[in-house]
């Protein structure tokens, strides 16, 4: 097993829990919260 990059696994954290709402607007699906 390789040693992971924790900022990559951030990254895929915040990509697969955050639908992109446009060009620097995201919004959690799960809380349902709206961030830059």
């Amino acid at each position: 097993m390789g040693k992971k990059d924790p900022e990559q696994e951030v990254e895929n954290f915040v990509t697969s829990n955050t639908l992109e709402l446009g060009k620097d607007k995201w919004q959690c699906p799960l809380s349902g919260k709206k961030f830059k």
